[in-house]
């Protein structure tokens, strides 16, 4: 697999050196799957046997063979060297490059679905689980509000009451409205800033918090 040649927008981005950029669709979709990067990440900038991998992953040999073979035939894992001894010989395999870079275009749209689905439902499930764990544990007074809606094409609203309690710590928003170009921009800065400020902030003394999960999200629909 030939390495693919960077643009400049690319260059600029100032990649890790001897990085390979993926231009090949199946190389691209295998290394985007959460589940062959754990069988891919041992090889990188080491040189290992496959019983070495098989102990370290807790994987039975014939297993790591067969992904092994998916990726030298992808290009991503060569062989390095052969040690004779007596009986099998003994082979060594390493990645072909310390890392490796991924264009989200060089990704099939249906791995690309599936990988961003996998990832957002695991931690999806956890923060749901998180909001009705607050959620019970809040006064009698906070609930649910279901009313009719005011106009001609009424139907039911469904909201939570009341819309700000002082001893809730949780925030669930979904909104799906028109924005302008550069209203969505100006949005779009300041999540990055809010996200970039709070995560810089530096963490507590043991016993001084409490942990958080926070999901921030925007795409054009």
């Amino acid at each position: 697999m030939k390495p693919a040649k960077l643009s400049s927008k690319t260059r600029e981005a100032d990649l890790p050196p001897g990085t390979h950029v993926v231009s090949n669709a199946k190389a691209a979709a295998f290394l985007s799957d959460p589940e062959h990067n754990g069988y891919f990440s041992p090889f990188l900038e080491r040189e290992v046997t496959l019983s070495e991998v098989a102990l370290e992953l807790q994987v039975p040999l014939n297993k790591l063979h067969y992904w092994v073979t998916k990726m030298l035939e992808l290009g991503i894992v060569h062989v390095t060297r052969i040690q004779k001894r007596a009986g099998r010989a003994v082979r060594y395999y390493s990645a072909v490059a310390p890392a490796f870079f991924v264009p989200f275009s060089a990704i099939p749209a249906e791995t690309f679905e599936a990988q961003l689905t996998l990832e957002d439902v695991s931690r999806q499930r956890r923060l749901s689980s998180a909001h009705a764990r607050a959620r019970g544990e809040l006064p009698p007074h906070c609930g649910t509000l279901m009313a009719r809606m005011d106009g001609a094409n009424s139907g039911i609203r469904i909201e939570s009451f009341p819309k700000r309690r002082s001893n809730d710590l949780t925030f669930n928003v979904w909104l799906e409205r028109t924005f302008r170009s550069e209203d969505a921009r100006a949005l779009l800065a300041e999540l990055r800033a809010l996200e970039e400020h709070y995560s810089s902030l530096p963490e507590p003394k043991p016993g001084q918090g409490q942990q958080f999960c926070l999901r921030l999200a925007l795409a054009p629909v």
